[in-house]
């Protein structure tokens, strides 16, 4: 990913980190689980979805755009490996996996790591601004609003 965006993790884990510890244990999950679905969400509707009307080269098969919004992957305690073969052009899919992952979490989220990936090799384009239907920085965008809540 971009400087920008690293640097804006960083940031929100230290934030998030030092909001948690004001948090009685009973409110902990509850926060959690705001936050998370509030970076799940924005990552997922506001990943950009293909549309080859607006492509200089159009492709020879029809063409369902959806792929990059399909394949952000919420694990716990790892990082997801791999490309998951799911194409999602309104992310309603992706997102009730993301709330099903959550809906399992252990130990009331206490002691975790939850891991929000997108391993398609140009998700990074995409964040950069390749498409023409997204800023540049969007992911790092939705990082930077919600830390700002905390």
């Amino acid at each position: 990913m971009i400087g920008f965006t690293k640097y804006s993790i960083r940031e929100f884990r230290r934030k998030a980190r030092n909001f948690s510890k004001t948090l009685a244990p009973s409110k902990f999950e509850q926060f959690l689980k705001s936050i998370v679905i509030q970076l799940w969400s924005g990552f997922i509707f506001g990943t950009p979805v293909g549309n080859s009307d607006l492509w200089k080269v159009k492709p020879k098969e029809r063409y369902v755009g959806g792929r990059a919004r399909g394949n952000w992957q919420m694990t716990i305690n790892h990082r997801a490996q791999g490309i998951i073969d799911t194409i999602d052009p309104d992310g309603m899919k992706t997102m009730s996996e993301g709330l099903k992952v959550l809906s399992v979490m252990p130990n009331h989220g206490m002691g975790i790591t939850i891991w929000i990936t997108n391993n398609l090799p140009y998700i990074v384009a995409l964040e950069n601004g390749h498409s023409t239907q997204k800023p540049v920085g969007w992911i790092g965008m939705t990082i930077q609003r919600v830390g700002a809540m905390l």
